[in-house]
Formats: structure tokens, C-alpha cells, sequence
């Protein structure tokens, strides 16, 4: 499956290592087949060619090892969901519940940062 993805996609195993963050050989390998889990070099290699890792991992790949960003990721989104009651009002609540939350982080940074107004105690 990546084999023929990297070939419909006209790329050197040099040029998908470049794009993936991943030297040739194991661009070559990953490609090939030659894996038995969905490590990260793996999933650069599916997102440099456009393909889901779960077609990855019918090839042959047995577990996935996840980063801590990853992890993070699908612990904030496990949250939002809980916050979330299923209606559209719900959905936007939360919208705005996580704007809020942005917007503070924004300024409590610009503040550590010396960037922006200052704020003063009462």
C-alpha cells in the first residue's frame, strides 16, 4: 500500500525521507513493508503520502505507539466530547467556553512576557 502510494505520488524513497522527517532506508523499509509496529517514522511516512495509518497497519503493523503530543491530543479531545450534551446549543457553548480559555492563555502570556497591558492588583 505505501509502496504504490509512494510511486503514484512520483516520489524518491530521498524525497518521501525528506518530506517525512526520515532517512531514505527507512523510507525504503517502511515502504516496503518492513515494520511490525506503527511507530512514529511510520506515521510520518502515511501523512507524507497522504495515507491513513490504519491502511498502514493492515500491512503487518501490531501496535501503535503513540507520542506524548498525541496523547495529549486525545486526552483534550476525550474532554471536549465531555463537555459536550450532543445538542448545536451544546457544541456552541463549548466553542465559546474554549474560545474563552484561548483568549485567556493569550493574555496570561502576554503578560509573563512582559507583551501587552499589565495587569494590577486590587
Amino acid at each position: 500500500m505505501l509502496e504504490k502510494q509512494r510511486k503514484i505520488a512520483g516520489m524518491s524513497y530521498a524525497e518521501l525521507g525528506k518530506a517525512a522527517d526520515v532517512h531514505s532506508s527507512q523510507a525504503s523499509r517502511i515502504c516496503r513493508g518492513q515494520f511490525k509496529t506503527l511507530s512514529g517514522n511510520v506515521l510520518q511516512i502515511c501523512r507524507a503520502l497522504k495515507v491513513a495509518p490504519a491502511s498502514a497497519k493492515k500491512l503487518g503493523a501490531r501496535q501503535v505507539r503513540v507520542g506524548a503530543k498525541e496523547k495529549l491530543a486525545r486526552a483534550a479531545a476525550q474532554s471536549v466530547l465531555a463537555l459536550w450534551d450532543q445538542t448545536p446549543e451544546g457544541a456552541n457553548r463549548v466553542v465559546r467556553l474554549l474560545d474563552d480559555i484561548v483568549a485567556l492563555a493569550r493574555s496570561e502570556h502576554k503578560v509573563e512576557t512582559g507583551i501587552g497591558p499589565q495587569r494590577r492588583a486590587q
